[in-house]
């Protein structure tokens, strides 16, 4: 029950604060400091079920034994990063030392260097994942019934997210409701800073109420053939689906209206599936075949009331847009930066020393606009490797859970189904944008890996391992053949012993 409060606790923290993209916000750092004790408790229910005394251990409990994987590799990156052990510097390849405050190709003390440019930024950029790695922790270690309620934690934040976006747009460009003062002032940005981000977080809760309604669609099928209310629940859904579609034209956002239409068409599928596993005797359901008409309808609305705004976009922002510029320069640079990169954080620094003049514009490039090629600057051969056995993970995850038939309680696998695609469109937004480095976004994409993993079937109790030995011994034992009745329990009902009949109408008495 703490792990879960505690769980709570950082994720409502990071969704309804995480919004921004710079570092050094205090409701950041205290998002941080919140993160490190759910950290120490995941850590420690995750080994105490991995210790050996423990019956049956974490395969009995079904925890996953690499949950601190991620933990451990960040320590571990900064730490090369930082500690000065003479490898090869990119600062000195790239000839951007002088940027950051040293002269280019500069030693220090002993001809020691360290990896990073920026040694300082880097330990800032290694504390910014702690509260999404402390979700994935935690989360990895909750039972199916505690994750289920996160995900509607994230939905409610999301729709209270929403509702600001909304509120944003009517109010006009002095709205005082855009909580940060660099943002979108036109665009529904909601609890963020960008109207990129969020829409990312429209899409995300899109997925995760529409794996609710999907493990709905066997009850709504029989409810609408009995004429009940369940039209109401239908039209609580459609609300919601319109009302996010609205809310991601608003946005303005190209990337994040096509990636919407993708989890749209994904909700299809699942509802689809979730109705020939209600109807096995039958490929399609009226709930499902509801649901997609819903869907459908949604997808409509938005190409009619939203594209004129999206398009409105690519008449002024095409010619102007620095995305390409930025991804030029960055990939140029990763190739100077091998094998170990400029150091996590060093993107400023370093892409203000080598931007090309034809693209020099007011203002600085805060980031590369495509995470990957950010995330090879600055990381290099290792963050190329990382990135490699995620993806084999990720496939591997998502392929299985949806190849895996839908047991009688669809919404656990429909929400590995959601995640799975939530972690795809993600990953794709991020070759656009770089909607992972905000705590909100890096939040929800921590806790859709963390859903991937299979949650724990028992309840985690030591008492109750404790006692599994002695319910085999005395099941064991009931097999010898008793030779007296024990007097403590002598009419328990069950029992096989006849008693005399003077005896049975004290023992009615006793009853009474």
């Amino acid at each position: 029950m703490v792990l879960w409060i505690l769980t709570a606790v950082v994720l409502s923290w990071s969704l309804a604060t995480g919004g921004a993209t710079a570092s050094g916000f205090t409701v950041d750092a205290f998002g941080q400091l919140v993160a490190v004790p759910l950290i120490a408790v995941a850590a420690c229910v995750w080994w105490t079920f991995r210790t050996p005394a423990n019956v049956g251990g974490m395969s009995r409990f079904g925890i996953s034994p690499l949950l601190p994987v991620p933990l451990v590799l960040i320590v571990a990156l900064v730490a090369l990063q930082i500690w000065p052990i003479g490898l090869h510097s990119a600062g000195a390849a790239l000839g951007v030392g002088s940027t950051v405050g040293i002269p280019a190709g500069a030693a220090l003390p002993g001809d020691w260097r360290t990896v990073s440019v920026v040694p300082m930024a880097t330990m800032a950029a290694g504390l910014s994942p702690l509260a999404p790695i402390a979700v994935f922790l935690a989360t990895g270690c909750i039972d199916r019934a505690g994750r289920r309620a996160l995900a509607a934690i994230v939905v409610g934040i999301g729709m209270i997210s929403l509702a600001l976006g909304l509120m944003q747009v009517a109010q006009g460009d002095a709205s005082r409701l855009r909580f940060y003062p660099f943002t979108n002032t036109s665009e529904a940005v909601g609890l963020f800073a960008n109207r990129n981000h969020f829409s990312a977080q429209l899409y995300i809760i899109l997925l995760l109420g529409g794996a609710w309604l999907a493990s709905r669609v066997g009850p709504l099928t029989r409810s609408l053939r009995r004429g009940s209310q369940a039209s109401l629940e239908l039209a609580g859904y459609a609300a919601f689906v319109f009302a996010v579609l609205a809310a991601a034209a608003l946005s303005r956002s190209r990337a994040g209206m096509a990636l919407t239409l993708v989890a749209i068409v994904a909700i299809a599928l699942m509802a689809r599936s979730a109705g020939r596993s209600s109807h096995r005797d039958s490929p399609r359901s009226s709930g499902a075949l509801a649901m997609i008409i819903i869907l459908g309808s949604a997808s409509l609305f938005a190409l009619q009331f939203g594209m004129q705004r999206i398009f409105s976009r690519f008449e002024s922002a095409v010619i102007e847009d620095l995305r390409w510029p930025f991804l030029e320069t960055t990939v140029a640079a990763i190739w100077n930066s091998l094998p170990f990169g400029t150091g996590l954080g060093s993107f400023v620094a370093i892409y203000g020393g080598i931007e090309s003049t034809a693209h020099v514009f007011r203002g600085y490039a805060n980031r590369a606009h495509n995470d990957l090629a950010e995330v090879l600057l600055e990381t290099g051969l290792i963050g190329a490797v990382l990135l490699a056995l995620f993806l084999i993970w990720f496939i591997n995850r998502a392929v299985r859970v949806w190849r895996q038939p839908l047991d009688d309680d669809q919404l656990d696998g429909l929400l590995q189904r959601a995640a799975s695609v939530a972690i795809a469109l993600l990953l794709l937004h991020s070759l656009l944008d770089y909607p992972l480095r905000t705590t909100s976004n890096a939040v929800m994409f921590a806790f859709a890996c963390a859903l991937l993993l299979p949650a724990p079937q028992a309840r985690m109790r030591a008492p109750v391992r404790q006692l599994e030995p002695s319910r085999r011994r005395s099941e064991s034992s009931s097999a010898i053949p008793a030779v007296a009745p024990a007097p403590a329990t002598p009419w328990k009902s069950g029992t096989e012993v006849q008693w005399p009949d003077a005896w049975q109408g004290e023992r009615a008495k006793n009853e009474h």
